[in-house]
């Protein structure tokens, strides 16, 4: 699936000839060559200085160079290298990078003489910058010999890194061992992957230096010594003739753990474990979290070797998580086995929302057009309170068909979801009205279902729309405002009920007040396109299912005057701050609460 890319990609550094790879001669041509830019764009680096830098841009990542004085081949090789190493990353995460600094959505590689160290790149969000002695040698490594210098690819796991809160040590533990050892361990897999060498690496060559930090863990058993609490938990790495430390022991043993693995695809089923599992409150259960993703994405109980050989930690209840897990055989993107979607038509699947606070599995209805591309948008369709999820599927169904659009439908039963709570209202708070993690929230869940989504039908797309009614209205804007970092594009909420008001005066969920969200996220939430789509007639003052508590009362009488004043506050706010504001409000002609009557106004306002 992913790997169609990748296999393009191994042009760049590898021929096939005969079942083996040789490497490839600087000198071979590549098909297609990328154009010599000939303007620059602006770049503000990571300290907010503002650069004018040559773009070379591929699918996945733009390289900004100070000069377009290079060699055409070698940059299109370059680019070509990083976009397979992105399309790796993207694989085993199931996950792609926040964007902060990027170039119309692809991931940024800026040339920077002010950076941090000779590469950096944010955690978990698109951007890296390279000092120009280390783009030249990059550069130059790949154009002589073929092989690339390690620092970019690193910097790649410093952007797809999610997993602080499941993975890393607490506080009194955190050397950065584990974030680090992750970028340390993933450049060597991506590499590998899109079947580039490693070079030279400070005194030792880029073979030599793989092999050097895979033989680590045995220094690691062969001194009798070494534990765990000595070495990790410290900071500290093993004795080697290298001087490698902590981060890649850590390399070292997940290297050794896919060697012991059962499953091929160890390498891309580890970190998506890693992200289903609980968050973390202590050391000990980040350890637990890193032995029971290891375990499951080997498809076999690793536990004796970390514990017994490797003289890890482990509790009672992470030997339990990894034979219950085992034996579920759930898999990495949270799917039982039988409920991977189909290549089109319509159906269902049963995904796992698990979180640090429980299990709740969203079945989600989708139709899939039989012939799709790459590009294929993705549309969320959000049912009412009725919770009928199967029935908004097959009222869509038609014009995803005629559209091909890939239409997804999450129930969120009342079984799993009870109330508006934890539906309408995301989840947000429990019920003594404390802060859930945002893991658990049910807006969440979307972001997770479009992951997951789009790599089963290898999908390249970066975003998707989401449309509403009714109770699903509701929960549509109020993700807007409490997500800002989602992929969502295009929005309509139709005909909520009541709104939570962006003011402060106001307590959540009809108001801002303690909800934690903050003027930054609300400014991103101003700037995304949202359509609040109003019926006309949906005037009922008396309707069963219309909130009239006081704070719902001073919105509207009824859902056409809710609608126009969450509106209105949100223009008059935006304006206030002067802040972009790309909403709109829309009334439908003659129709009142029914979703089939909204149906085609919001069809035509999304014209995906």
């Amino acid at each position: 699936m992913v790997f169609a890319r990748v296999c393009c990609v191994l042009l760049a550094c590898a021929v096939s000839r005969q079942g083996s790879a040789q490497e490839r001669r600087p000198d071979q041509p590549l098909r297609e060559l990328l154009t010599r830019p000939e303007e620059t764009v602006a770049y503000e680096s990571f300290e907010e200085q503002t650069r004018q830098l040559y773009p070379w841009v591929g699918d996945k990542v733009a390289f900004l160079t100070r000069s377009a004085d290079l060699d055409v081949v070698t940059m299109t090789r370059l680019v070509e290298v990083f976009d397979g190493v992105y399309d790796f990353y993207q694989a085993a995460t199931g996950r792609t990078p926040r964007r902060a600094k990027h170039l119309d959505g692809k991931l940024t590689i800026a040339e920077e003489p002010e950076t941090c160290g000779a590469g950096c790149g944010y955690l978990g969000y698109t951007g890296i910058e390279l000092t120009p002695e280390a783009f030249e040698e990059l550069y130059q490594k790949l154009r002589v010999d073929g092989r690339v210098d390690q620092a970019l690819p690193y910097e790649f796991g410093r952007n797809f890194w999610f997993y602080a809160d499941r993975l890393e040590y607490a506080e009194e533990h955190d050397t950065g061992s584990i974030t680090t050892g992750y970028a340390v361990l993933m450049r060597f897999w991506a590499l590998e992957a899109v079947g580039c060498r490693v070079a030279r690496f400070h005194d030792a060559e880029g073979d030599a230096f793989v092999t050097a930090v895979e033989g680590l863990v045995d220094a690691y058993e062969g001194d009798r010594r070494s534990t765990w609490k000595r070495t990790l938990r410290k900071g500290r790495g093993v004795d080697n003739a290298l001087g490698l430390g902590a981060t890649d022991l850590f390399a070292s043993f997940l290297m050794r753990a896919r060697r012991e693995s059962a499953h091929a695809d160890f390498t891309t089923r580890i970190w998506r474990y890693a992200g289903h599992q609980p968050v973390a409150k202590s050391t000990e259960d980040a350890v637990d979290n890193l032995v029971v993703a290891a375990s499951l994405a080997a498809q076999r109980d690793l536990s004796d070797l970390f514990k017994k050989r490797w003289k890890f930690p482990q509790s009672a209840a992470a030997k339990r998580r990894i034979t219950e897990g085992l034996e579920s055989g759930v898999e990495p993107n949270g799917n039982r086995p039988g409920t991977l979607l189909s290549d089109g038509g319509v159906g269902s699947f049963v995904f796992d929302t698990t979180s640090s606070t429980s299990v709740r599995p969203v079945r989600v209805w989708y139709s899939i057009p039989e012939r799709r591309r790459p590009s294929t948008p993705i549309l969320f369709v959000m049912h009412g309170m009725s919770r009928t999820a199967e029935r908004y599927r097959d009222a869509w169904a038609d014009h995803a068909r005629n559209e091909k659009l890939v239409l997804l439908v999450p129930e969120f039963s009342q079984q799993h979801y009870p109330g508006s709570r934890m539906y309408n209202l995301g989840n947000r708070f429990d019920v003594a009205g404390q802060p859930e993690p945002s893991e658990a929230w049910s807006f969440t869940a979307i972001e997770r279902i479009f992951d997951h989504v789009r790599q089963e039908l290898d999908l390249r797309v970066d975003d998707y729309a989401i449309y509403g009614h009714s109770a699903g209205a509701q929960f549509v804007h109020r993700m807007v405002l409490s997500l800002p970092e989602s992929r969502i594009r295009l929005a309509v909420a139709a005909n909520a009920g009541w709104y939570t008001m962006p003011s402060e005066e106001e307590e959540w969920p009809y108001g801002l007040g303690s909800s934690g969200i903050d003027t930054g996220g609300l400014e991103q939430a101003f700037a995304r396109k949202l359509c609040v789509l109003l019926g006309e007639r949906d005037v009922d003052e008396r309707g069963a299912n219309l909130r009239r508590t006081p704070e719902a009362m001073r919105q509207g009488r009824h859902r056409l005057e809710r609608g126009h004043a969450f509106f209105e506050a949100a223009r008059d706010f935006a304006r206030e701050q002067h802040w972009p504001f790309r909403w709109e409000v829309k009334t439908v002609p003659g129709v009142g609460h029914s979703n089939s009557g909204m149906q085609p106004a919001a069809a035509k306002w999304l014209d995906l």
